[in-house]
């Protein structure tokens, strides 16, 4: 596939994935409850946004090399700008693991600002070995830099996608320690939607062939429609999620009278 094509297709799926991803932080960030729950789900949807930020800023870049530019400096910061708003996805997703797992909501401001210096010095990092050249390599421009500046990327990747690769997993370990029907459904969703996004992180980053960098923009397209349904159901679905939550109200009910069926009985006759 010719490069201009390849751009296009690359920006494209940027856009529909931010978008998806938008929509999934605005449904999370709507659900009300408990003054640190709705803290735990602003970080979570703080996730997603920036995720849905790097495709847009992503998408720019990709738009600035087919109008033609070749400006190595501008080109640069735009490369820049997905490790930064990648930066506030991380934070999100870490505080929301620290708050949901740990209980540890004063930890926030330090992962944000942890998140933030990390952004920092991979900036610095840039700066001190900026891009000699500019090459389109599997569907996406690379800004070639000198090898001082690797062990910084490497490091930078590894700490940024950590905590949704452990989200995935958290998520799976909450679906099997609740009953609620809807609560096991949004967990078992997002859990294989983060699966999916870490995957096809995966083959895009590695896949040197079109097959791979459409397999890979495949299954990013797929994660979002996976975390669309978890967060914001069409009708129909969500018809059905009632009938189950009100399945567990019910089983609830009955649990609850069971007990003080047998406390009253216990106060009578022993």
């Amino acid at each position: 596939m010719d490069d201009a094509a390849a751009l296009t297709l690359s920006a494209v799926t940027d856009v529909a994935v931010a978008l998806g991803y938008a929509l999934v932080g605005q449904a999370i960030r709507r659900r009300d409850g408990p003054p640190a729950a709705r803290r735990a789900r602003l970080d979570l949807a703080l996730g997603f946004w920036g995720i849905a930020a790097t495709g847009v800023a992503s998408a720019a870049l990709d738009v600035a090399v087919l109008s033609g530019s070749r400006d190595l400096a501008w080109l640069g910061a735009l490369s820049n700008l997905p490790l930064a708003t990648f930066a506030v996805a991380s934070a999100g997703f870490a505080a929301y693991l620290a708050e949901v797992f740990l209980g540890w909501g004063r930890v926030r401001p330090l992962l944000f600002v942890a998140y933030a210096a990390l952004a920092g010095w991979n900036l610095a990092a840039a700066l001190r070995w900026p891009a000699s050249r500019m090459e389109i390599v599997a569907w996406r421009p690379v800004l070639i830099s000198p090898d001082g500046q690797g062990v910084t990327m490497v490091a930078t990747a590894a700490l940024l996608v950590a905590p949704i690769v452990v989200g995935s997993l958290a998520c799976l370990v909450l679906w099997g320690k609740t009953p609620a029907a809807r609560a096991r459904f949004r967990l078992g969703l997002t859990s294989a939607g983060l699966a999916l996004w870490s995957a096809a992180s995966f083959v895009i980053t590695l896949g040197a062939t079109d097959a791979a960098q459409a397999s890979g923009r495949a299954l990013v397209l797929s994660s979002a429609g996976l975390l669309l349904v978890a967060h914001a159901p069409p009708r129909p679905l969500e018809e059905r999620l009632a009938v189950w939550e009100r399945g567990d109200a019910a089983r609830e009910l009955a649990r609850h009278e069971r007990e003080a069926s047998l406390g009253s009985r216990v106060r009578e006759l022993v």
